[in-house]
């Protein structure tokens, strides 16, 4: 008889665990970045290289070293507390710098396999030495490049099957899937060539997102590089898109700066449930951390956050300042000539 009693006690005590576990809410929290634009040097006031002067006045934002430092520093603390996180980047890290003329994407590359992206969303910008300069960089990528809407025909060799139309990534028992598309005026702001077409946004996700959650799959974030005022529209389009984490309109999004749109925005979907879309500025000067609460449904229950200024506070990393240095040298060397030649 007590042993009777011990082991429905027992049995009892597994089951309420066992349902405490699978109703538990499940948090993603996001860091992420886009249009860099190849500012890998800090930047001033006006989103251009940041001289010495301004430097040593503490008058300096962002520079791939401060986003290294930053996002390393709120991954850190975040894992340490035993939580999900997503490092994830909106595209165009591509042209807006001499280290881009001088290096093709090689430098902004080198930075992000340094820091360690669990993502990287195809941007327009991209294109804009043709297909084969995005092939040699998603090559030397230690993270999946994705856009579902961009086509790569078989004739475009180097790039044929190179970029991915999603990833799922698995953390805390659960499988968080991440889209992402592109805008489709792609072929007039850059230069794709004749093989690469883009297909509707709202198409292309619909048919996505339909078979992820045919695959069980309830919990799904759109890394998009398409705007804001795009992202709104296709929040309202598309079911089954829990996030937007955006790119393309270097959107500042924040619950601080006057005037700027909320961060997160709320959309309401096709059913009535809200999407919350942020976005993060441009040229390395913020780093978004949005923290996103799923119930058990894959529901979004709550999602807060707000980008972290990468102003003189934030320490650039050591290392990569060296590389930084070592980088720029022959561009130095560059502007001198032109300045002699003028």
């Amino acid at each position: 008889m007590k042993r009777t009693a011990l082991t429905i006690a027992l049995s009892a005590s597994v089951l309420a665990i066992s349902a405490a576990q699978a109703f538990a809410d499940f948090t993603v929290n996001i860091l992420h970045i886009n249009d860099l634009h190849s500012r890998i040097e800090a930047i001033n006031k006006y989103d251009s290289t940041c001289g010495e002067k301004d430097e040593a006045e503490g008058k300096c934002f962002g520079g791939v070293a401060r986003v290294h430092s930053k996002i390393n520093e709120r991954r850190d603390a975040l894992k340490g507390e035993g939580k999900n996180v997503l490092v994830l980047d909106a595209g165009d890290q591509f042209q807006g710098s001499l280290f881009y003329s001088t290096y093709k994407g090689k430098a902004a590359l080198e930075f992000m396999n340094g820091i360690g992206f669990d993502a990287m969303a195809v941007g327009n910008h991209e294109f804009d030495d043709g297909p084969d300069v995005l092939a040699t960089f998603i090559d030397g990528a230690k993270f999946p490049v994705i856009s579902g809407n961009t086509l790569v025909g078989a004739n475009e060799k180097n790039l044929a099957g190179k970029v991915k139309e999603h990833v799922i990534s698995e953390m805390g028992g659960q499988k968080v899937a991440i889209l992402s598309v592109l805008a489709t005026d792609t072929d007039e702001t850059s230069s794709p060539g004749d093989n690469v077409l883009f297909g509707d946004e709202v198409a292309y996700l619909k048919d996505a997102v339909a078979k992820l959650e045919a695959e069980g799959i309830n919990k799904i974030i759109l890394l998009s590089h398409v705007g804001l005022p795009r992202d709104r529209e296709i929040a309202a389009a598309v079911s089954g898109i829990d996030v937007i984490v955006g790119g393309h309109s270097h959107t500042l999004m924040s619950n601080t700066v006057e005037g700027a749109p909320k961060y997160p925005e709320m959309v309401k979907n096709p059913d009535g449930k809200d999407v919350p879309i942020v976005q993060a500025y441009a040229y390395s000067k913020y780093v978004g951390e949005l923290a996103v609460t799923f119930d058990d449904a894959g529901n979004v229950t709550e999602a807060k956050g707000d980008p972290i200024l990468l102003d003189a506070s934030v320490t650039p990393d050591a290392g990569v300042l060296a590389r930084i240095k070592e980088l720029g040298a022959p561009i130095e060397e560059l502007k001198k000539k032109e300045v002699g030649a003028a």
